[in-house]
C-alpha cells in the first residue's frame, strides 16, 4: 500500500502495514476490515491535512498583507 497523502508514510511491522501521519504522528492500519486508511486514499478529506493546509495558507496570507501595508501613517495600501 502506498500513501497518497504527502504528509504520511507506511510502515511495515510484523502485524500489517501501518499508515503514520507526518503532521500529528497518529497511526492507523493501512487496510482494516476492508477499509483503506484516509492517508492511502482520499487524503484531502482528512481533517488533519485540511487543518495543516489552512494554517499554512493563513500564514502566507498574513505575510502578504503585512508586506503591503504602509508605515507612513497614511493608512493606505501599497505593493511592497
Amino acid at each position: 500500500m502506498k500513501p497518497t497523502c504527502p504528509a504520511a508514510h507506511v510502515e511495515h511491522p510484523a502485524h500489517g502495514e501501518i499508515a503514520r501521519c507526518g503532521i500529528q504522528g497518529h497511526v492507523q492500519m493501512a487496510v482494516f476490515e476492508g477499509r483503506v486508511a484516509v492517508c492511502c486514499s482520499d487524503y484531502w478529506e482528512c481533517a488533519i491535512w485540511r487543518g495543516e493546509k489552512e494554517r499554512v495558507w493563513e500564514h502566507k496570507r498574513a505575510a502578504v498583507a503585512a508586506s503591503n501595508v504602509r508605515t507612513d501613517s497614511t493608512g493606505t495600501w501599497e505593493a511592497a
